[in-house]
């Protein structure tokens, strides 16, 4: 089903028969080598190797297909399905991959149920995804070279403030299954309604997995490989494993429309997105306006220019750092909040006596 605004065309959730795979999408190393092997269902491999730049990561991808793997799907903000696979990072280099549900704005790029090669953090965040932590609500890390099995299960449900779309993940671990709560989708930004709808994960998103390798200047041998084998699929039941420990109850911070990161950010080639990668953290985010260093320290999911941001602000001359409105996105040449200089605190300080001596003046001729 395809929502527009009030209005849904019948259009069915589609029936993936391939995967298409994105290389490249961060080219922060274009002397690497990247190598794929794409045998949908069964597997798909992406590896990269010679990764000693001075830049940030690569990134890469594959969607779900309904064309043999031509192009990525399109999925619609009332599509329910679930999906999974067995993922596997191994190698001599260092970085992330896992799962995707991407928005609209960032469809190779956003939405990530992420392992970390490098730190084990287990956790979901950016796009459209409420975030959510195993590390912090199950105390487990990912050990690179180990294979886990990931799933995502998405519920539209009505796509109204009373009955939002929830999403689920599940990850296993060895022979323990962990399961998040089914966690409510915030409504996103009512002016992007029509076209992309509300309370999911918004019409034209891609749906697949993501690997991005991280850089590594003077080490010749750095590489890195992210296998999925086991690819399943559906657009009905519920492809979740039966979870073999308690549901975790902690409280899930969800994110809002559009994610950027402020450091370390990797260069995009092709069509601009509004947001790169965020590390998830288990601190209590910050408010818009904040210092921070990273995306997942904000509430709003949006560290921009060093401060916590109530948009990515990724419009040609905007900021987020305007004096006095610190948070919030706005054209460069607004007017900042009212704010004094020096000279002119000092007049009005003068203005300020001269006001006060009038009066002890008055109340002297009085007496």
């Amino acid at each position: 089903m395809l929502s527009l605004g009030g209005v849904h065309a019948a259009v069915a959730t589609p029936s993936p028969n391939g995967a298409f795979v994105s290389t490249r999408t961060f080219n922060d190393c274009p002397t690497s080598t990247v190598a794929t092997n794409n045998t949908y269902p069964m597997s798909v491999q992406i590896s990269d190797s010679n990764l000693s730049c001075s830049g940030y990561a690569n990134l890469h991808s594959w969607s779900f297909s309904a064309d043999a793997g031509t192009s990525a799907a399109v999925f619609a903000n009332d599509d329910t399905f679930c999906f999974g696979a067995d993922v596997k990072l191994e190698g001599s280099g260092i970085g992330e991959g896992g799962l995707r549900v991407s928005p609209w704005w960032g469809q190779y790029v956003d939405g990530r149920f992420m392992i970390n090669a490098e730190t084990g953090e287990i956790a979901v965040f950016g796009g459209r995804l409420p975030f959510y932590s195993f590390t912090v609500s199950n105390s487990i890390t990912y050990t690179k070279g180990t294979t886990v099995h990931m799933a995502i299960n998405y519920d539209p449900n009505a796509l109204t403030a009373m009955d939002p779309a929830t999403i689920q993940y599940s990850l296993t671990l060895g022979a323990q299954v962990y399961t998040s709560p089914a966690l409510p989708f915030s409504m996103g930004t009512q002016s992007e309604d029509p076209p992309h709808g509300l309370w999911g994960i918004l019409n034209d998103a891609r749906v697949g997995s993501y690997f991005q390798p991280r850089t590594q200047l003077n080490v010749q041998d750095s590489a890195l490989t992210a296998t999925w084998p086991n690819i399943v699929f559906t657009a009905s039941a519920n492809c979740l494993p039966a979870t073999s420990t308690p549901t975790a109850t902690a409280t899930a911070t969800q994110t809002q429309t559009g994610t950027q990161t402020a450091t370390q950010t990797p260069t995009q080639t092709g069509t601009p997105t509004r947001t790169a990668s965020a590390t998830a953290t288990g601190t209590r985010p910050s408010e818009n306006g904040q210092p921070c260093t990273d995306s997942s320290q904000c509430s709003s999911m949006n560290c921009v220019d060093d401060v916590c941001c109530d948009t990515a602000c990724t419009q040609p001359e905007h900021t987020c750092t305007l004096p006095g409105r610190e948070g919030t996105c706005v054209p460069i040449n607004s007017a900042p909040a009212p704010a004094f200089s020096d000279l002119g605190k000092f007049i009005g300080l003068g203005m300020l006596l001269l006001i006060a001596a009038a009066g002890l003046r008055r109340r002297r001729l009085r007496q």
